[in-house]
């Protein structure tokens, strides 16, 4: 398959809309304003977090390579319209890629995350018994700098859930089931966060007083940049065992992000290559994460056994053509993949074996 797609894809922004107030005030289910601790949210010092609420908010740093969850039980009708918010600044970030979240309608079995990360990219994540997928894919907001305090809110209003940035439309979609009754905030690894005024509450839009009245714009079409020296697109996916592997995982290694399939012989031939220079800088800090362009995970499998590369992060989404990440990764070919430094930027693109080794040798020698 010389052409995976016959065009290349292109990922929508929604142009910010207004949203226009009116004076009705709305019942509030829950609120808090930091000044105490009276909601009982997790508090930590140790070398995992630490998470205060003092002196009118709750900050959180995530010490380590997982994220730091903080969530209370608040039950209501997510059927009738209803308003979520919280007030964000990310106070510093050595792991930019890495999304913090409202976390809402959560319970073991299943989520929803609306959040951003350090390179000013927002996305709303699903999860289901830990295998997440996208709502709305990692999109780059032109003039959102997410080091400045950020309102984020979660309207839904009818048969629509609109997701807002500083009062105006972002994106929407249609309306999301919780699954559960929790709600609160995912701080991810190496970030801090702090969260003013957050609200729950029956009604739609600020502190039940605002309302969504203006349709959308028509979507600017904006190619995610894969350029060098660009930060390389965060993307969730699930590996072999079931598990979810975030790519800023990887952040701290140099790391070759691998667009292969089972299926494809000019893959299976690269992989087996590139397992060579794998292998000679294996005991180094590099890592290969190799994302599987498939829908048989059972030939995804064996494909992985037959090539030798076990040792490899294998992940995939079991999507086929229709992946949020190849179309985020605009792959119009296989195989395909990008070398990304430590910071989790693009330093090379579509390396063969040598290329590859010569690169690493500048780095590790």
């Amino acid at each position: 398959m010389n052409n995976f797609f016959n065009k290349a894809l292109l990922i929508a922004s929604l142009a910010l809309t207004p949203i226009s107030v009116v004076t009705a005030q709305d019942k509030v289910v829950f609120s808090d304003s930091f000044s105490s601790n009276s909601n009982q949210w997790l508090e930590a010092s140790n070398d995992v977090a630490d998470a205060t609420v003092k002196n009118g908010v709750y900050q959180i740093t995530s010490k380590g390579n997982r994220s730091f969850l903080a969530l209370r039980d608040v039950k209501f009708n997510y059927k009738e319209d209803y308003t979520i918010e919280a007030k964000l600044t990310l106070n510093e970030s050595a792991n930019t890629n890495a999304f913090n979240s409202i976390k809402f309608g959560y319970t073991k079995d299943g989520s929803y995350e609306y959040g951003f990360n350090g390179n000013g990219s927002l996305s709303v994540r699903k999860l289901i018994k830990g295998k997440g997928s996208m709502v709305i894919a990692p999109t780059k907001l032109s003039g959102f700098n997410a080091y400045n305090q950020n309102k984020l809110s979660i309207i839904h209003q009818g048969d629509s859930v609109h997701f807002l940035v500083n009062d105006k439309i972002w994106k929407s979609t249609k309306a999301l089931p919780f699954f559960g009754p929790k709600i609160g905030f995912k701080v991810g690894s190496k970030n801090t966060v702090t969260v003013d005024d957050f609200y729950i509450g029956y009604g739609v839009g600020d502190f039940g007083t605002a309302t969504v009245t203006e349709t959308p714009a028509a979507p600017e079409e904006t190619v995610v940049k894969l350029d060098i020296g660009e930060t390389a697109p965060h993307f969730v996916a699930q590996r072999v065992n079931g598990n979810d592997f975030e790519l800023d995982q990887a952040q701290g290694s140099f790391t070759l992000v691998v667009f292969w399939a089972s299926w494809n012989p000019k893959s299976r031939e690269q992989v087996t290559e590139l397992n060579k220079a794998y292998k000679k800088f294996a005991k180094d800090n590099f890592k290969v994460v190799a994302f599987g362009v498939e829908n048989d995970k059972d030939s995804w499998i064996k494909a992985i056994e037959s090539d030798k590369t076990e040792k490899w992060i294998h992940v995939s989404d079991m999507k086929y053509k229709k992946s949020d990440i190849v179309e985020l990764y605009q792959i119009e070919e296989l195989p395909k993949n990008f070398l990304l430094n430590t910071e989790g930027k693009i330093i090379a693109v579509d390396l063969d074996k040598e290329f590859l080794i010569n690169k690493l040798n500048d780095h590790f020698n």
